[in-house]
């Protein structure tokens, strides 16, 4: 019975973990529809309309399978109806945008892909996706303590008939006096190790509760940065364009410069917070190994950073890569990061060139390397530790957290990554993935 129950609850357990699936495929699938828009809004070419297509057909079905999997669970039932709207109303603001670029109108569709309705609901979608998904892990892991108390309790009972067992065997032999003395000795050792196991069992129990424990904590912790941080700098942020609307045309320069430091530093501490929780998640975050080709991956990061290139002669230089196993959220984050520090750093350079490549061996070497400002490499240890900056903040924007994502990343997939430079010579980075990975 106690075997039947542990099944029970590993079965729960896989519906959870089918739950979490659908549920991240449902917001890849609007993210691919929101990069297909943003593709075709930019190029008007109706290949980009491909993934829109694809993710506004899929993403209904992957909701409904999660509504499925927690059919039991009234809070994810919750979360579920407020998410709906939401993401009819994101897919209406980007069908509009594309009906209106189809119909001509390109400021149009370009004004609808900047507005902030779209990138508030986005970000409202995202909000209830984590909270959908720390609810469903909260689930896994209520089902896996159920599956280890009641292993745990059908080895009790198991003990306690080997003991019965052995106590009638003893009850026999007893009768044997030459027996005696070899049967005492014997049962005291095996009271002894008794005794042992059942104080490491009671170690590792509370080993096991403090960890969790530990782990309520900092997602609680990333929730509160998430919602409470965020709040009073939205106010900082409301007042100062307030202040700014109601003071005089012709307010003193310093004033003007002491509000745009004011909003400046609300908008610089929000991206503080966001990568934040992003490098924090990183460690959490569980990993969904699957085949990925890194052309493909390469080809719609640059189409996110389409904009980083305007008004810049920027040359590509792309050798063929790989397919890898790995994470596709992770490897595309690395990924993105890795381009944004090159295009950023390169900036001063007509052309800038930026070279992708890979070289394989025991594992995968993607690098990414440009002709930008480079770095001293005495300080190479400083690039990938959170908050470490080689450059000034105003001659180069960014939290310092990117490169730490990337080491992350790597780390997560039994990894490193590394880099190579020289000041004002260039800058060269590199991502390795082991082959087992």
């Amino acid at each position: 019975m106690s075997w039947r129950d542990a099944q029970v609850a590993f079965a729960q357990r896989k519906t959870t973990f089918e739950a979490m699936l659908h549920l991240e495929q449902a917001l890849s699938l609007l993210k691919d529809a929101e990069t297909g828009q943003r593709g075709f809004l930019l190029t008007r070419d109706p290949k980009y309309l491909q993934p829109f297509l694809d993710g506004r057909r899929g993403f209904q079905a992957e909701y409904q399978a999660v509504a499925a999997s927690l059919r039991d669970c009234t809070p994810a039932g919750a979360l579920l109806v407020q998410l709906a709207p939401l993401v009819a109303e994101k897919m209406a603001v980007m069908e509009d945008s594309i009906r209106s670029t189809q119909l001509g109108a390109t400021a149009n569709g370009l004004a609808g892909m900047r507005q902030g309705r779209g990138k508030e609901l986005m970000d409202a979608i995202r909000e209830l996706h984590e909270r959908l998904g720390m609810l469903i892990t909260a689930q896994a892991r209520a089902a896996d303590a159920r599956a280890v108390e009641r292993s745990r309790r059908s080895l009790w009972e198991m003990v306690l008939l080997t003991a019965l067992a052995f106590g009638g065997i003893a009850f026999f032999m007893s009768r044997a006096a030459r027996f005696e003395g070899s049967l005492l000795e014997w049962g005291s050792r095996l009271e002894s190790e008794v005794v042992q196991r059942t104080g490491a069992e009671g170690k590792a129990l509370r080993l096991n509760r403090e960890l969790l424990a530990s782990n309520q904590e900092l997602e609680a912790f990333a929730y509160s940065v998430a919602h409470d941080l965020r709040a009073p700098l939205r106010h900082v942020d409301g007042f100062a364009r307030l202040l700014r609307k109601s003071l005089p045309a012709d307010l003193p320069a310093k004033a003007m410069h002491q509000l745009d430091v004011i909003q400046e530093a609300s908008r610089h501490m929000g991206e503080l917070i966001d990568d934040l929780l992003t490098y924090s998640r990183l460690g959490r975050t569980e990993l969904h190994k699957v085949l990925v080709p890194l052309a493909t991956l390469l080809d719609q990061v640059r189409l996110d950073l389409v904009l980083e290139e305007q008004n810049r002669n920027v040359v590509w230089r792309i050798s063929p890569l790989p397919t890898v196993v790995g994470d596709p959220t992770l490897l595309r984050l690395a990924l993105q990061n890795l381009l944004t520090n090159a295009l950023k750093f390169s900036r001063q350079r007509d052309p800038a060139i930026i070279e992708v490549g890979s070289q394989v061996d025991a594992g995968i070497t993607l690098f990414v390397r440009d002709n930008g400002t480079g770095f001293d490499m005495r300080f190479k240890d400083k690039l990938f530790k959170p908050f470490q900056r080689l450059h000034p903040q105003e001659a180069f924007e960014g939290t310092g957290i990117g490169l730490a994502n990337v080491e992350r990343v790597a780390a997560r997939h039994g990894g490193r990554a590394w880099a190579e430079g020289a000041p004002d010579a260039g800058a060269a980075f590199f991502l390795y993935i082991p082959s087992e990975a």
